[in-house]
């Protein structure tokens, strides 16, 4: 295991911790020695051992296991930090609560598969509701972008890469 993890925001050493709730319940895990006023975050990922070889996601090689230094034999672990967004949450945040039933928010955030869905029910929640057909597909959107809402506000919503939205500067 790396003795020297650097955190990747501020540079500063890290703490190597374990889960303790969540889908990662034991999985370990550094963050930096200067939380809360830095939140960076590395993660330890399992990999596979394929055949003899241990894979390696930082050097994207293998490397034979007596090669290998640092890691123990019958597991590779790999470092992988999580970066950050490039997107702003405030921009985000004033799209979800002023367009968020079109998918502004999501376009925004090239989430757009679930983009395009959001837009269209709306259009159709909209064509239909005089017949009173729409107002569930409207409900649903309603709520769909409420929740986006709340996402955004905690700091939990990801962009179309999987990258955490957490910078409130546009």
């Amino acid at each position: 295991m790396p003795e020297d993890v650097k955190c990747p925001i501020c540079g500063s050493e890290t703490i190597e911790r374990k889960a303790q709730k969540g889908p990662n319940v034991g999985s370990s895990f550094y963050v930096c020695n200067r939380y809360p006023e830095c939140k960076g975050k590395v993660e330890i990922r399992e990999e596979e051992d394929v055949d003899g070889f241990l894979v390696g996601q930082e050097e994207n090689k293998l490397v034979s296991k007596g090669e290998a230094t640092g890691i123990v034999a019958e597991e590779a672990k790999t470092i992988v930090t999580e970066e950050e967004s490039s997107k702003s949450r405030t921009i985000a945040l004033l799209l979800c609560l002023f367009v968020g039933s079109l998918g502004a928010h999501r376009f925004y955030l090239v989430k757009n598969p679930t983009a395009i869905t959001m837009l269209v029910l709306w259009i159709i929640g909209i064509a239909t509701a005089w017949i009173l057909i729409g107002i569930p597909f409207l409900i649903a959107v309603g709520i769909w972008s409420l929740i986006d809402l709340i996402l955004i506000i905690v700091g939990a919503m990801k962009d179309g890469e999987g990258k955490l939205v957490t910078r409130w500067e546009t």
